[in-house]
């Protein structure tokens, strides 16, 4: 489930972090949090390890400052000592800016990985006139994401 932002005071760009004050921006991610909680049915505490993934475009509201100079991400690595932030630009999508919190790991086991066919494959050598020729292979399925609830989703940042 996705979930919005909340509405900023500068309501000239609504619910995007363009104007929005680092509380704001703080608020928006501890609503991610709270959506994971309620996700996970409470089995999260602010001290498990997670990641914050968003888009490049967005990463930079991270260094939003306060009017005692703390930042968002100072702010986030207070709250939450074991967060892990990443960015990718594919997360920047027609809809808005989407930001992920995700749970990597669920009592052991991993919420999310890549599948492989197989990585690499090297076939059999060929022999011609005057050169040899060698065909490579790999193929992928995708992301498998075992544990969708443990990851919480923000659209329109």
């Amino acid at each position: 489930m996705t979930i919005s932002p909340k509405t900023k005071a500068n309501t000239s760009d609504g619910v995007r972090w363009t104007y929005a004050t680092a509380l704001e921006i703080f608020n928006d991610i501890q609503k991610l949090y709270r959506q994971l909680v309620s996700q996970m049915g409470g089995n999260v505490e602010m001290t498990d390890a997670m990641t914050l993934v968003l888009s490049t475009l967005a990463q930079p509201y991270l260094i939003t400052t306060n009017d005692f100079g703390i930042t968002v991400e100072d702010m986030l690595k207070k709250a939450f000592p074991n967060l892990t932030i990443k960015a990718a630009p594919e997360y920047t999508t027609a809809s808005g800016e989407l930001v992920q919190l995700i749970l990597p790991t669920v009592e052991g086991a991993k919420t999310a990985l890549p599948a492989y066919t197989e990585k690499q494959r090297a076939h059999a050598l060929v022999t011609e006139h005057s050169a040899w020729s060698q065909k490579n292979s790999a193929g992928t399925w995708g992301a498998i994401i075992r544990r969708p609830i443990a990851i919480a989703q923000m659209l329109g940042v």
